[in-house]
């Protein structure tokens, strides 16, 4: 991967966390005009797992260098799913222990992360990834 391909890469997929997090504020928002602020802070959960979750998965992806071994790359890569894994396990774990969740805004506001996720990438194509461009 060259150096300008890693960086567009980089730059969509923290792009990708900034929706996710644009959105979640939309749907917080949204859901505190209508049905208060306990629906509210459980939209801005919900919303901001998938959201970390997906940033610590692409810490560990790119912490290497465009130039890295492709075998530290791959590690990277299975490195940050399963810490992406744990921490959306983790993070669901501490938020629905809370007896006050409001499970419908929390599930709308994290299922919506999913949405910009794959909005995202047929936006941009299959080769959104690998190069940061556009699909030809």
């Amino acid at each position: 991967m060259s150096t300008n391909s890693h960086a567009a890469a980089r730059r969509f997929a923290l792009g990708v966390v900034a929706s996710q997090l644009g959105l979640t504020a939309l749907i917080a928002g949204t859901t505190l005009l209508i049905y208060g602020g306990r629906a509210a802070v459980a939209a801005l959960a919900g919303g901001s797992v998938g959201a970390a979750a997906n940033l610590v998965q692409a810490v560990f992806f790119f912490r290497h260098g465009p130039g890295a071994d492709p075998k530290r790359i791959l590690r990277g890569m299975y490195a940050g799913e399963a810490a992406k894994f744990g921490v959306t396990v983790l993070l669901l774990a501490v938020v629905l222990s809370s007896t006050k969740v409001a499970a419908g805004p929390f599930l709308v506001a994290y299922a919506a992360g999913f949405l910009v996720y794959w909005f995202a990438l047929l936006k941009r194509g299959p080769s959104a990834a690998s190069t940061g461009g556009p699909q030809r």
